[in-house]
């Protein structure tokens, strides 16, 4: 199943990257790889996570467990929803799998 990305995702994705940059670079390099092994086993097994609202499923980043990958399935495709943080306000994203659907 191919991957397809709301752009607030993608910008999100980057702002952690940079923001661990500042930290460390090899922990931005980390996270980095983390990420793209969970968006790997999404779209391996897209329905090895649990169905939540919205249609949306979540993966927690191994190692970066307060983070997380939201996505649905949607017309054969996954979709990223959202890169977040479990420290930012709760389902903050929760429009954005409407505004996919929709066309943004």
């Amino acid at each position: 199943m191919t991957i397809a990305y709301h752009p607030a995702a993608r910008e999100e994705a980057r702002q952690a990257y940079l923001y661990l940059a500042l930290e460390d670079d090899d922990l931005a390099l980390d996270f980095e790889a983390r990420l793209r092994q969970a968006l790997l086993r999404i779209s391996q097994n897209p329905e090895s996570s649990r169905l939540r609202r919205f249609g949306v499923r979540r993966r927690n980043l191994i190692r970066f467990k307060r983070h997380y990958v939201a996505y649905m399935i949607w017309k054969e495709q996954i979709v990223v929803i959202a890169i977040g943080h479990a420290s930012k306000r709760p389902l903050y994203w929760y429009r954005r799998p409407k505004e996919y659907r929709e066309g943004i």
